[in-house]
């Protein structure tokens, strides 16, 4: 569990965008990789220069040591020029600026005393002062047992007190019993050390900068891919329009293959759409025949009844035997018969419209007048623009808007007729609505509408509306239809050219 919060943080601290990805990418990097250079700078550079100085160090005291070493019990009665060749060796390292201090420590009596002590003044500010017989004396004793074995050391300069932070080696002179007699004591100051503080800020510095190389790479990165990827995505919109994408070279390999996948694709589509169509228009060839020929075959025989029911009729009317209820249950059974073959011959027919262009409002505005003319509380609501056009085929046009205004009349029964009529335009697309306050459409019946022979109306024959969707389709459009608390909305999307 802890496992994945940590791994849901992590994805949570990454940036959404293009930009902080790259940007975070890329400046964790340049960090990553001034560490590692810092690093391996540090470790080669500083740590040989500290050993160089060091053994530079060494080879001073061991030097000195050498000419000091007369072989002599009593250090403190060494001749002058004993004395001499420390000065002399002094005075040329001096001149170095490195060498801060230089003593020459007799330890054989019972209290250290300097033989020799030479000392450069220290910079302005600074608390690296002269040593003192009994700082020499700590050093001495702490490195007792390796100077008696006649063993130089190099005290840690950083464990000592901040006065005593030089670069210092203790070298010991031994007697003849081979007895540790005095300690040669050379101090140097750490000058090179100040060049870490200068490249720890070169590398803040370095750091500074990669943080607005980083912003600047990032954000050119960042828009040069957005702008490629708004060509894939209006290519993307072109295949969900059944468009074929514009052969381009984005000069991204990647994103290459992926708009010659998009392009492929909407070939594809388009391919099989074709073939869909084709299949299409061929079976509702072969539907529109098969039907055309049922009620063909269904209206002789309904024509004979009609004739033979009519001449019962007058036989009927002259045994005054009319007012059997019998009689207008079967007359009103054979009108609705008639409708309903009429209706679905109507349906059947193969539709090839001619679309033309049509001022949409003003085109509604005259079939809701004669509507008003018919229904006296009909009421109608347009809010078209004036400049609108559709490209439609007029009568088909007349036929879908009549049957969604008859529909939408008798949808509201007793109710005051009211309707509301919009039209927009959306990506070359026309969106017209019908709206009603009627009640709502069934949840069982609402799925399957525009299906022939499905009515929400008792005495419905369902083929209004499915003739309406197919008149939209035969245009490359879509209509449905969705309840909504002030009522039922149906709604056509047709391309407008």
């Amino acid at each position: 569990m802890k496992l994945t919060q940590l791994c849901n943080l992590f994805r949570r601290l990454i940036p959404r965008s293009i930009f902080g990805r790259v940007f975070l990418g890329i400046f964790a990097v340049s960090v990553l990789a001034l560490l590692f250079v810092w690093g391996w700078f540090y470790h080669r550079f500083f740590t040989t220069l500290n050993i160089e100085a060091g053994n530079r160090l060494k080879k001073m005291a061991q030097t000195l040591a050498a000419g000091l070493d007369s072989g002599d019990s009593r250090l403190i009665d060494a001749p002058q020029e004993r004395l001499r060749l420390v000065e002399s060796l002094w005075l040329y390292e001096k001149n170095a600026d490195w060498v801060r201090n230089l003593y020459w420590l007799d330890v054989s009596g019972p209290d250290p005393v300097f033989i020799a002590s030479f000392s450069s003044a220290s910079p302005q500010n600074s608390p690296l002062l002269p040593p003192t017989a009994i700082e020499v004396e700590d050093m001495v004793f702490a490195y007792i047992n390796e100077l008696e074995k006649g063993q130089a050391v190099m005290p840690d300069p950083f464990s000592a007190r901040v006065s005593r932070r030089f670069k210092i080696v203790l070298f010991p002179i031994l007697d003849s019993d081979q007895m540790l007699e005095s300690v040669i004591g050379i101090e140097a100051d750490m000058k090179y050390l100040q060049l870490l503080s200068q490249l720890k800020r070169f590398f803040f510095e370095l750091i500074l900068i990669s943080l607005l190389l980083s912003i600047f790479t990032a954000y050119a990165i960042a828009r040069n891919l957005s702008s490629k990827i708004s060509l894939v995505v209006q290519s993307l919109k072109e295949t969900e329009n059944n468009k074929i994408p514009a052969s381009q070279d984005l000069h991204i390999d990647e994103l290459n293959r992926l708009h010659e996948g998009l392009t492929s694709l909407a070939q594809e589509i388009r391919r099989k759409d074709q073939h869909l169509k084709e299949v299409f228009a061929r079976k509702l060839e072969e539907l529109s025949f098969i039907g055309a020929s049922i009620a063909h075959e269904i209206r002789n025989p309904l024509s004979a009844a009609e004739m033979h029911f009519s001449l019962l009729k007058r036989e009927l009317e002259k045994a005054k035997l009319l007012q059997n209820p019998s009689v207008g249950e079967i007359e009103e059974q054979i009108k609705h018969l008639r409708t309903l073959v009429e209706n679905f011959l109507r349906f059947s027919r193969k539709v090839e419209p001619v679309p033309e262009k049509i001022n949409l409002k003003q085109f509604i505005q005259e079939m809701a007048e004669n509507r008003q003319a018919v229904y006296e509380n009909f009421f109608c609501e347009i809010d078209i623009s004036d400049s609108l056009v559709a490209f439609f085929d007029k009568t088909m046009l007349k036929q879908i808007c009549e049957n969604l205004l008859n529909n939408s009349v008798e949808a509201c029964e007793n109710q005051r007729p009211a309707l509301k009529i919009s039209a927009t335009e959306n990506d070359n697309i026309l969106i017209l609505t019908f709206a009603n306050d009627g009640p709502p459409v069934s949840d069982e019946v609402l799925p399957k509408l525009f299906t022939p022979f499905v009515s929400s109306k008792a005495d419905g024959h369902g083929i209004g509306l499915a003739l309406v969707r197919k008149l939209v389709e035969a245009h490359g459009g879509e209509i449905s239809c969705e309840n909504t608390e002030e009522g039922v909305i149906f709604r056509i999307e047709v391309p407008i050219v």
